[in-house]
């Protein structure tokens, strides 16, 4: 069974500080980015490569507000510099 996995970039057009998610997180403030630093991607993911599975992404730390709903593909984050947490919905895409 695939495991839904995504790269998430701090800069637009795929570029900058990257870092690989296969899990929920949270509270991106207090999350380290696999050595990038912590909360370096809090508030400031500006684009998304999903590799597989279908993610919510969430504008406040433990899942709270305005919810983006997003499965494959590469995505010029529409809700630039906002998100606050990430969880996983489905391995695949819905």
């Amino acid at each position: 069974m695939p495991r839904a996995s995504m790269t998430i970039y701090r800069d637009a057009n795929f570029k900058g500080p990257k870092a690989e998610v296969d899990h929920d997180i949270a509270d991106l403030s207090e999350w380290e980015g696999h050595g990038e630093g912590i909360g370096l991607f809090h508030d400031s993911i500006s684009s998304i490569e999903i590799h597989s599975g279908t993610w919510e992404f969430w504008r406040d730390i433990h899942y709270s507000g305005p919810v983006y709903t997003y499965s494959n593909g590469r995505i010029g984050f529409p809700p630039k510099d906002t998100i606050s947490s990430i969880k996983k919905v489905s391995d695949y895409p819905t």
